[in-house]
């Protein structure tokens, strides 16, 4: 099937014998994504007008028909079949939406492989705001999209948002996170935090963190809770927290937080989950040594990846059990939250997803779960020696879209399944 064949003669054929044409985008194709957007693009426009049924509908003011026109085309994204991996399919297609997140890297892994190709993108629709949004060619359904609903397989969890959220995933995680506070609109909601002259209350620093921002970028320390409710903005929502107790520190006295990965995979409709912890994540570790009374950033906020935990020395927290006690508590709180239905499966549709969890170590060998953190940094190259992830990552694909060759899951360990029909 070639667009460039017999759609480009018929419409230079008309065009020759006067007539004006329009050509729909909805109903050209071609067995080479790259060939399409050529002739697309580049090739029809010389002798017809590229169009869409929905726009061309609009344009003879026909709305109702387009409307309906729209609905159909809605029903069918909708309605989608369930994802069989397709292994025996020779070519696979994904397209990179310029959604952010994961998405080009994911796309790059993809492409290195010879059953993968490149499908094209285009405008979707601008907000009210001129933001733009794009979506694949001809809104194709492709293999992988990170626009979920072009895409078979959903980079995307449905439900993220109760583990992403601070105020939420609280009430997922029990006794994995240490005891949490809430502060709206400039007060505590709900249960408040002892008082300043509490002799506990002294004992460590309090975090004041915002609850729908991550990566240590809206944390702020102070020795009393009364200081955090005084520096809450009155228009966001915060959880406050005291430093764990007799934290694991380094041999040298410094902090040390684990940056633990996750992933998780779902069959279509939500019927069941996979559960993958990596088991060589991140060290971070502060520049200074650690005090409990210490309120500064540098020291109590440990955000970048120092090292890899395999290559981590002079921390003797992590090779006393350190992994098995935080792939426990991450296990806990993600299956807490299928089983509860926070959570959700796509109707018809499989989905997957790599995240971070910030994990402490105390000296009483429990791992404390600070937060979760979605669309975590990802690095691939060279440069970056000492955080490469493209172990990683393409251990994660190969789990996601098995093929012959793939390579395996790597260094993903298999935490637990959940099976929801047997719930």
């Amino acid at each position: 099937l070639k667009a460039s064949g017999g759609v480009q003669r018929v419409c230079q054929y008309l065009m020759d014998e006067g007539f004006q044409t329009y050509a729909l985008k909805d109903c050209i194709e071609d067995d080479k994504p790259e060939r399409l957007s050529s002739v697309l693009e580049h090739l029809l426009p010389l002798y017809s007008e590229v169009i869409r049924l929905e726009d061309l509908l609009l344009d003879l003011g026909l709305d109702e028909l387009a409307a309906e026109t729209r609905r159909r085309i809605a029903a069918r994204f909708e309605k989608r079949p369930a994802d069989t991996a397709d292994t025996e399919a020779a070519v696979k297609l994904c397209s990179d939406c310029k959604r952010g997140g994961h998405g080009q890297l994911f796309c790059k892994f993809l492409l290195r492989r010879p059953t993968w190709q490149s499908w094209p993108t285009e405008l979707w629709f601008q907000d009210e705001y001129w933001k733009e949004f794009y979506c694949p060619e001809s809104r194709r359904i492709v293999d992988l999209a990170d626009e979920p609903q072009f895409s078979r397989v959903a980079m995307y969890l449905k439900g993220r948002a109760f583990l992403e959220d601070k105020t939420k995933v609280v009430e997922l995680a029990g006794g994995h996170m240490p005891e949490t506070y809430r502060i709206e609109q400039g007060a505590w909601k709900g249960p408040a935090p002892p008082a300043d002259g509490d002799e506990e209350v002294l004992a460590a620093c309090w975090f004041l963190k915002q609850a729908d921002r991550n990566w240590g970028t809206s944390i702020f320390c102070f020795r009393t809770p009364s200081e955090c409710l005084k520096h809450a903005e009155k228009d966001s929502r915060y959880v406050v927290q005291q430093h764990i107790r007799d934290p694991a520190l380094s041999e040298d006295g410094r902090k040390c937080h684990i940056k633990f990965y996750l992933l998780v995979v779902a069959a279509a409709n939500g019927d069941s989950w996979r559960i993958f912890c990596y088991k060589d994540g991140y060290a971070c570790l502060a520049p200074t040594r650690w005090q409990s009374d210490d309120t500064t950033i540098d020291t109590q906020v440990t955000i970048v990846r120092s090292c890899r935990l395999s290559q981590l020395k002079d921390y003797p927290a992590w090779p006393a059990g350190g992994y098995e006690k935080c792939k426990q508590a991450a296990f806990d709180v993600v299956s807490a939250a299928v089983k509860s239905g926070k959570l959700e499966g796509r109707e018809g549709q499989s989905q997957f997803e790599i995240f971070s969890a910030d994990f402490m170590l105390d000296t009483h060998g429990k791992a404390w779960l600070l937060e979760f953190n979605f669309d975590p940094v990802l690095r691939e190259g060279e440069r970056h020696t000492t955080t490469d992830d493209t172990s990683m990552v393409q251990s994660a694909l190969d789990i996601v879209f098995p093929e012959p060759a793939s390579g395996g899951p790597g260094l993903w360990d298999l935490a637990g399944e959940i099976n929801m029909n047997k719930q």
